[in-house]
């Protein structure tokens, strides 16, 4: 499985070190976002300027699939792949709320990069010996993630329309091996894409979410459940706010190394 999100890539080839961008393509963007930095959520607004070509092309070699065709390469040029060798790269689509700053932006490209190195390695490295598949996952909160402007907002008004229906990273890795393993029909789109997507952009809960989305603040007034889930959410990702720790006890950051 492969799966990438940084602000810099080397290239091991050409010595170049790539930096990406979270950026729109061809237009500004202007957005509601969720400001949770003092530990109370509230509305903010967000404006990136348009990136661009280079920036456009770094963020394709950071986050693309110029190091998972490498990878892949080098395992079949030592003969390190198994009958039937599988990689999957994740990607991912959401809504249009978010595409200007996502799929339509630099990440989007990144991504789209990512499906042609699928293509790509299915028809050239892979033909007859494996398969290279690229997984549309739905939304989740990570240290990546909560990075994007607008995409906190957008994950907190989802939270609140599904409630325990949203699905887990966890419970996403599950439905995906299922799918991989044959236990459950796979389900892929027309892009031969496979989809675990489908309980995030169902219209009716996209509808939902796009009624908070319309009045940010009357839907984060509405959302306080979403909103407190998903800073917990951020906290549990960094250590914070795990039962059976008592965060008020001195804890010695400065350990000697232990002698040899």
């Amino acid at each position: 499985m492969y799966s990438l999100a940084a602000p810099r890539r080397t290239d091991p080839e050409t010595g170049t070190v790539h930096h990406s961008v979270i950026k729109p393509l061809g237009a500004p963007y202007e957005s509601p976002a969720l400001d949770f930095s003092d530990g109370t959520p509230k509305v903010t607004s967000v404006r990136l300027e348009a990136a661009t070509t280079q920036e456009k092309h770094a963020t394709e070699q950071v986050m693309g699939g110029a190091d998972w065709q490498l990878w892949v390469r080098h395992l079949a040029e030592r003969a390190l792949l198994a009958d039937d060798f599988t990689t999957v790269a994740l990607t991912y689509i959401g809504s249009e709320l978010t595409a200007p700053v996502y799929r339509q932006g630099t990440i989007g490209a990144a991504k789209e990069h990512l499906e042609r190195t699928a293509g790509q390695l299915n028809a050239g490295i892979l033909a007859g010996r494996g398969r290279a598949m690229t997984v549309v996952a739905g939304a989740a909160v990570t240290q990546a993630s909560s990075a994007i402007p607008s995409i906190a907002l957008y994950t907190t008004f989802l939270r609140t329309v599904l409630g325990d229906g949203f699905r887990t990273t966890d419970q996403q890795a599950v439905d995906l091996w299922d799918q991989l393993l044959g236990n459950t029909p796979l389900v892929t789109d027309e892009a031969g894409r496979v989809r675990l997507d489908g309980w995030e952009l169902d219209p009716r809960v996209q509808d939902r979410v796009r009624e908070l989305w319309a009045d940010p603040q009357a839907g984060l007034d509405r959302s306080a459940a979403g909103a407190d889930w998903f800073i917990g959410q951020i906290r549990e990702l960094y250590g914070w706010g795990l039962d059976g720790v008592d965060y008020d006890e001195a804890v010695e950051t400065s350990v000697a190394w232990p002698a040899p």
